[in-house]
């Protein structure tokens, strides 16, 4: 873990997303992208509180965080 993502497995990560994915500006394939605008921060700060640690690498290292993918229907692409 460093300050951009979460690795949850291989290529796969959780990381900080656009501030606005409604301006176009995303890329995720296969990434959960947090998403908004100082959202990433109050997603580690979520962690951080539920671990009841100040430190995100001692949570990293502790592996106190476990990451469960639901299968999800792809969703169709739309041209602009």
């Amino acid at each position: 873990m460093n300050d951009d993502a979460w690795r949850v497995y291989d290529g796969f990560f959780i990381h900080q997303g656009s501030n606005n994915p409604l301006s176009g500006s995303y890329g995720s394939i296969g990434c959960i992208e947090i998403c908004g605008l100082g959202e990433w921060d109050r997603f580690n700060d979520t962690i951080k509180k539920l671990t009841g640690l100040n430190s995100l690498t001692q949570v990293s290292y502790d592996k106190l965080v476990t990451v469960e993918y639901e299968r999800a229907e792809r969703p169709s692409l739309k041209r602009l």
